[in-house]
C-alpha cells in the first residue's frame, strides 16, 4: 500500500517535463527512494466556499474602500467578422464558465472575514447589441461608445 507522501510525490512527477522527470527519478533513486510515476488525473475539489489568497484580500480590501472603481478591470475587445452564430458563442462561453471556477467565484463574508463562494454554472443569455439601425458610417463610433461605457463599469 502506499503511502500518502509516494502518492503526492507521484502526483507531482508527473507533471513534470520528460527531463526533469528523469533527473528527479535519479535523485529519487540515489536517495533510495523507489517511486514508479503514473499519470495523475486532475481531481476536481468538490468544494462551495475556501480562504482568499492574499492578493484577493488586498484587492478585496480595495474595492470595500472604493466599490466604483474600475481601476483592475481588463477591457478587450474583438472584432469578429462574418456571420455570428451566437449559439455557438454562448454555447462555448458557457463551457469555459462551467470548466473554469474562477469565473463563478465571488467574494462574501463569514465572520469578518472575506471568502471565496464558488458557484455552479447557471445557463445565462447573451446579450448582443445589433448595430445595423445605424447608418453605417456610425457603427464605428456607435460600437466604440458602447464599448467605452462599458469598460467605464466597475466589476461586480
Amino acid at each position: 500500500m502506499k503511502s500518502s507522501r509516494q502518492s503526492t510525490i507521484e502526483r507531482r512527477i508527473s507533471f513534470l517535463s520528460p527531463a526533469k522527470r528523469t533527473l528527479f527519478q535519479r535523485i529519487l533513486r540515489d536517495k533510495g527512494i523507489s517511486i514508479t510515476p503514473t499519470q495523475a488525473a486532475l481531481l476536481r475539489e468538490n468544494r462551495e466556499t475556501g480562504p482568499v489568497s492574499f492578493a484577493q484580500q488586498r484587492l478585496w480590501f480595495l474595492q470595500q474602500l472604493d466599490p466604483t472603481s474600475n481601476l483592475y478591470n481588463v477591457p478587450i475587445a474583438f472584432r469578429l467578422q462574418g456571420d455570428l452564430n451566437k449559439t455557438a458563442l454562448t454555447q462555448s462561453l458557457q463551457e469555459i464558465m462551467r470548466r473554469h471556477e474562477v469565473l463563478r467565484t465571488t467574494f462574501s463574508m463569514q465572520n469578518g472575514i472575506p471568502i471565496q463562494v464558488i458557484h455552479h454554472a447557471t445557463p445565462f443569455t447573451l446579450r448582443t447589441i445589433d448595430l445595423r439601425c445605424y447608418p453605417e458610417h456610425t457603427r464605428e463610433w456607435e460600437a466604440k461608445k458602447l464599448l467605452n461605457q462599458e469598460s467605464a463599469m466597475s466589476f461586480h
